[in-house]
Parts: C-alpha cells; sequence; structure tokens
C-alpha cells in the first residue's frame, strides 16, 4: 500500500480531514479504480512534444475527479502485482528500473473482494494482458473466465494508442465478460470524460 503522496480528496485525505475510519468511508465509496502501471504506461505520445506519459495524464485526470469527489474513489494500481493507493496517486512506472508486466488477471482477481458491494468498478489500461510462464492466450482465457463470474460489471476503458487492435479486442471483451461497459479514449491517457460518462449512467446490470 503506497500513501506516499495524497492527492486532494483521496481516501487518506478524507481520513485525515475527518478522522473517519478507512470501513467508514469504504461504506461511502463510489468506485473503485485499478489503474494499469505496465512498462507501456510511460510511453510519451499524449502530446506531440513528447512529454506527457499515459501515466501522467491519466493520474492528473485522477487527482482532479477525487478532488472534485472527495472520498469516493479507491484507487488501485497493477503490474506485475496489485497495490492499494489510499492517497489517491500510484508509482510512476518511468521510476521504476523494473520490467512490469500487465497481470490482468491479478487486478481482476483484486476486484473481486468489492463484487457485489454496490460500488462501480473500472478497469483502466493501455493493453492487453501479460505475464512470465504463461501465453498470453492462457492468460486472457483465465482473465475472461474471472471475469464472467463477477455479479458487479466492470467497466474496461482502453487508454492506448488507437491502433493498439489486438489491446482494444481483448479490453471489449473483458468487459462484455463481466457484463460492463467498455470505452475507447480519444486519446493516450484520457479518462476523465469518459469516467465521468460511466458515472452519470446508471450502472450496468448483467443482461442488460
Amino acid at each position: 500500500m503506497s500513501t506516499a503522496i495524497i492527492a486532494k480528496g483521496s481516501i487518506a485525505a478524507k481520513m485525515a480531514l475527518t478522522a473517519q475510519s478507512f470501513q467508514d468511508i469504504l461504506m461511502d465509496l463510489t468506485a473503485v479504480v485499478m489503474v494499469d502501471t505496465s512498462g507501456s504506461m510511460g510511453a510519451r505520445d499524449v502530446s506531440a512534444e513528447g512529454t506527457i506519459s499515459r501515466f501522467g495524464q491519466a493520474i492528473s485526470h485522477l487527482q482532479v475527479l477525487q478532488e472534485e469527489n472527495p472520498g469516493k474513489f479507491l484507487i488501485f494500481s497493477f503490474d506485475n502485482e496489485v497495490r492499494m493507493h489510499l492517497g489517491g496517486v500510484p508509482d510512476d512506472p518511468d521510476r521504476s528500473y523494473d520490467l512490469r508486466m500487465t497481470r490482468m488477471d491479478l487486478a481482476v482477481k483484486a476486484l473481486f473482494d468489492f463484487d457485489g458491494t454496490g460500488v462501480r468498478l473500472f478497469l483502466l489500461t493501455d493493453g492487453e494482458p501479460s505475464a512470465s510462464g504463461m501465453t498470453s492466450d492462457e492468460h486472457q482465457s483465465i482473465t475472461l473466465k474471472m471475469a464472467a463470474k463477477f455479479e458487479t460489471p466492470i467497466d474496461v476503458i482502453h487508454m492506448g494508442a488507437q491502433s493498439d487492435v489486438l489491446g482494444i479486442t481483448f479490453c471489449r471483451k473483458l468487459a462484455q465478460a463481466s457484463g460492463g461497459r467498455f470505452q475507447k479514449t480519444t486519446r493516450p491517457g484520457e479518462l476523465m470524460a469518459p469516467i465521468k460518462a460511466a458515472l452519470a449512467l446508471p450502472a450496468p446490470k448483467r443482461g442488460a
């Protein structure tokens, strides 16, 4: 769990301001957001100048969303493992020398802890799953089978390149497997519009 940076409106910030416990805040939670922090999220293709990474763009938007909705978003990140960030700001993949994979299976498994609790579930990624020790097909199959067991749909937002056909196809399958919505961002790292649009709609229901 990382709380090194505390964003305004994050759960850690609300706990400090109100003296509410983590459990109390969870009772009033709106959404759990699982953010991809694999190596590809460090790609600097957001702007023509190449100064902003996909991760940097995504986190700046998440910080605004948390500030506008204090204590309503619980943030997780995933790469080789899953981490909870009460401070609302995951670690930048640019600052790691490790090979960060995209363990989508672990991300979906962690989201299952919030299945059926009444909160919205979001998974934000820029591509398809990757892991050592299993093929892409095996990883996808495991992840999709887990997603199919969810009572609460997962809204999946692909925030990578428009040319990433394989990643977009998998993300669409993942959303469909859980009964959730798939959204493709207009540019890498763009999150504000798709999350706000999703929250403005009724929570999707299986079979609807």
